[in-house]
């Protein structure tokens, strides 16, 4: 209503009082921040009404854990609450209740064990289930699925109790962390400039001449807004991204050697990209500039992730100028726009989604090309040959970021090539589209030849298990045909039919263009050929994220020009300010997306037991390891939690780390080669580690 109110007030001042331009700048300055921020609730928001997090305190005031250094099991020993004492409570029909720990495990009976209470399951078992009674004065006990009750045998709860009289009784509260901020105030500053400098964008488009201060104020302020998201997170991504950065890290001294554990003490399997010593899953262009960059700036997780911030920001003029040369620069504009706000390259840059900094990488280079080709479609012909070494070398660049996929140009090039007929007979067309595919071959095929002489084994596994990728579901990724055109709303911030319609809009009206073709050719490839891969991730068809904008902002300008010159429309300042507000309400909505980027990297509506707590805190640990372990470089580290290892060989120069103990054996080999030894204290820690004093323990909490 708020919103509904500001935009009734602008138009009614112009319609009354014919305000000048610098009267209802500011009006449509606060609508932005409307927009963007009204209504957003910075408060925590609890999960839903049928699960809550709780905390169960017995009659003696002691908090239920369920202890992860004692095998998951529960007891009621602990004097305040922490991560381990927090508990989902999943309310089940007739008033049964289920209860999942911090770590997302059910509690159920381990009748094996001695009827004891643990949180192990995965699924909701019948042991897991529970009646829960109430008793009065707020405390309840809970029933066991046979009939039993649970009671406390020397504080730990056990699944025994034949009466309700020998039950323990609980308080069972709803756990309510106070809400942090959301942003800090230096993420706030680039967030709001960048917003602050995107809105002047829009404003200088439509009222200066001159274009290029619009194109220029939406650089910057995607540039901004991107930092924003890049300083969302100081902890590595989840999967793809703490890889990505770990080999890069031991590419600055090494580029040519790219390793995950440079220094492994252990046997290791030497095919395998999560656990491996040499690593070739991935092309290494995108990692050489990421070492490049920590080499320059240091080793951060900022410095990490600035090639993917500067590149993801230089596709904003290459969709203008592409925008500009083959449909208009109101079209280039608008796409620019679109994509400079987008929700999923944003997240994309920031390292958030699976693939990050490389399809962000592979982005960038695909436009590039495609940008070189849009130039030497414009250009002169004695300037041709300049645009056509720089499709070839952005290509090349593109497959040394991920594989032959990009090879996309010279496909759409030599398919317009053949079906246009004055093309077809031109042997100059056809030379230089042929000298574009050397200078490609002649940037990616060193590495392939040098990786298959020096690592004959690993490279020629990686290259079929490349393929396997078109053939075969790898790593458990495959979805149904229609998964690539489902998953349009998730990267676009529109559906499927209603992209459909835009490009059919897009077609019809401009179906003789060579662009257009080349746009239409571009987009059947891409879509055919993932939509018949086996394997499907998110982020395959994203290479052309830059043509889909174009067909967007190509609609946004015919809906705008319907609204600018439709007769039954007020005069066109009123119609300029309708444009403001619509765009803006369409880009704060449909792309940026500021509730879910909350969501998804911020504490809001978050406690103690979340996913980036959890990270944020063990990052926050692995920072201070040096200071803890003396000669962390020349050290193996042991008792790692699983997936901890990489981010720890990041953050600090352990020789090696590892998940669990060493063997008996192991610590012999070790021991016997001079390296010291160091693990993360735990109650089943081996006696051999206990009782050697040469042996570092770290007693920081880690859980």
């Amino acid at each position: 209503m708020a919103l509904l109110a500001v935009a009734l007030d602008v138009i009614l001042a112009e319609l009354d009082n014919s305000l000048h331009i610098r009267t209802w700048l500011p009006l449509v300055g606060l609508l932005l921040l409307s927009i963007l921020f009204g209504g957003c609730d910075l408060s925590s928001i609890w999960i839903g009404e049928r699960e809550y997090k709780v905390t169960l305190q017995t009659e003696e005031g002691k908090y239920v854990s369920a202890d992860e250094f004692k095998q998951q099991q529960l007891f009621a020993d602990r004097n305040s609450v922490k991560e381990w004492e927090v508990f989902t409570l999943v309310e089940l029909p007739d008033d049964q209740v289920a209860l999942k720990s911090s770590f997302d495990r059910f509690v159920s009976i381990d009748t094996i064990g001695g009827n004891i209470l643990v949180a192990r399951d995965k699924e909701l078992e019948p042991s897991g289930r529970f009646n829960r009674i109430d008793i009065g004065s707020r405390m309840v006990v809970l029933q066991t699925y046979r009939g039993g009750y649970l009671t406390v045998n020397d504080q730990q709860l056990v699944a025994d109790g034949a009466r309700s009289e020998e039950a323990i009784k609980f308080k069972i509260s709803k756990y309510d962390q106070p809400a942090g901020r959301i942003f800090r105030d230096h993420q706030l500053f680039y967030l709001l400039s960048g917003l602050l400098l995107v809105f002047l964008s829009i404003v200088s488009f439509q009222l200066v001449d001159h274009k290029r201060w619009a194109v220029g104020l939406l650089f910057i302020g995607g540039i901004l807004v991107r930092v924003f998201m890049v300083e969302l997170s100081d902890y590595l991504h989840w999967w793809d991204e703490q890889f990505h950065a770990l080999v890069a890290k031991n590419m600055m001294d090494d580029p040519f050697r790219p390793m995950l554990f440079p220094h492994p003490v252990l046997p290791y399997e030497p095919l395998s990209w999560v656990a491996g010593h040499i690593w070739l899953h991935k092309q290494p262009l995108f990692l050489w500039q990421m070492a490049l960059s920590m080499k320059l700036f240091g080793v951060s997780t900022t410095a990490m992730r600035l090639p993917s911030l500067i590149m993801s920001a230089l596709v904003i003029p290459m969709i203008y100028r592409m925008g500009k040369i083959g449909f208009g620069q109101n079209v280039g504009y608008y796409g620019a726009l679109l994509y400079t706000l987008s929700f999923f390259g944003l997240r994309l840059t920031s390292g958030a989604i699976h693939t990050d900094h490389n399809d962000m990488a592979f982005l960038f280079y695909v436009a590039a090309s495609f940008w070189a080709w849009f130039e030497y479609e414009n250009a002169s012909i004695k300037d041709k040959w300049k645009w056509t070494l720089l499709v070839g070398l952005f290509a090349g660049g593109a497959v040394l970021n991920k594989w032959l996929t990009g090879l996309l140009v010279f496909a759409v090039w030599g398919i317009i090539n053949l079906a246009i007929s004055d093309r077809r007979s031109s042997m100059k067309t056809h030379l230089h589209l042929v000298l574009s595919v050397l200078v490609a071959v002649a940037v990616f095929l060193p590495w392939q030849l040098y990786i298959l002489s020096e690592f004959p084994e690993l490279s020629s596994h990686e290259y079929s298990y490349n393929s396997k990728h078109f053939f075969d579901s790898v790593e458990g990724h495959g979805e149904d045909l229609a998964f690539h055109f489902v998953k349009v709303e998730d990267l676009y911030g529109v559906g499927w039919p209603i992209l459909i319609l835009c490009f059919v809009l897009f077609w019809w009206k401009r179906r003789r263009s060579v662009f257009t073709l080349m746009v239409g050719i571009s987009i059947v490839i891409i879509y055919g050929f993932f939509t018949i891969a086996v394997t499907k991730m998110i982020a395959f068809t994203y290479c052309i994220a830059f043509l889909v904008f174009l067909v967007l902002g190509y609609t946004v300008d015919r809906i705008l020009d319907w609204i600018v010159v439709n007769p039954t429309i007020p005069r066109r300042r009123l119609a300029t300010i309708i444009f403001h507000i619509v765009l803006l309400s369409g880009l704060s909505y449909f792309n940026f997306n500021l509730d879910g980027i909350e969501e998804e990297l911020t504490m809001k509506g978050k406690d103690s037991t979340s996913f980036i707590h959890i990270r944020r805190n063990r990052t926050g640990l692995f920072k201070r390891l040096p200071e803890l372990v003396p000669d962390a470089e020349k050290t193996v580290l042991f008792n790692c939690k699983p997936d901890d290892a990489v981010q720890i060989m990041f953050f600090t120069d352990f020789m090696d780390a590892h998940t669990g103990f060493p063997t008996y054996e192991q610590y012999l080999s070790i021991k016997q080669r001079g390296i010291p030894i160091a693990y993360f204290d735990a109650p089943s820690a081996p006696d051999y580690l206990k009782t050697d004093i040469s042996v570092s323990v770290i007693s920081e909490n880690y859980h």
